[in-house]
């Protein structure tokens, strides 16, 4: 590879990081950490239960929890906690990899995406 294309590739490697950078930065809370959700267990097993936890969202916020199964979005609302987390129980409701979102209330009163993640249902015993 000559220098002058190792160098455009170089360019362009890091072109794509600082474009990458800032897509994950969007979702950050105040401080700098980044909001997430985690499922326990996962996978799980359709017809049971699972703990949906919440991290980096800004304290004492409302916060409403989408998980889009394939005919329904199945919906929790709450206000998290002092220090911006929240858990709760769902249930797992059909077998697939189910698309999970949470929203954050602004200071406008409108709802903006501030964390997703893939939880995968299994069929049941």
């Amino acid at each position: 590879m000559t220098l002058r294309r190792r160098f455009f590739v170089a360019v362009l490697v890091l072109a794509l990081a600082i474009t990458l950078t800032v897509a994950v930065t969007s979702f950050a809370a105040p401080g700098g950490v980044k909001a997430g959700l985690r499922f326990n267990p996962n996978p799980v097993a359709a017809g049971t239960q699972h703990h949906v936890n919440g991290w980096g969202f800004r304290p004492n916020t409302w916060v409403t929890v989408g998980e889009h199964y394939s005919g329904v979005t199945w919906w929790t609302s709450f206000v998290t906690n002092d220090t911006g987390t929240f858990d709760f129980m769902a249930d797992a409701r059909e077998a697939g990899s189910i698309y999970v979102e949470a929203k954050e209330m602004t200071s406008n009163g409108s709802l903006r995406v501030k964390a997703t993640a893939w939880l995968t249902v299994v069929d049941g015993v």
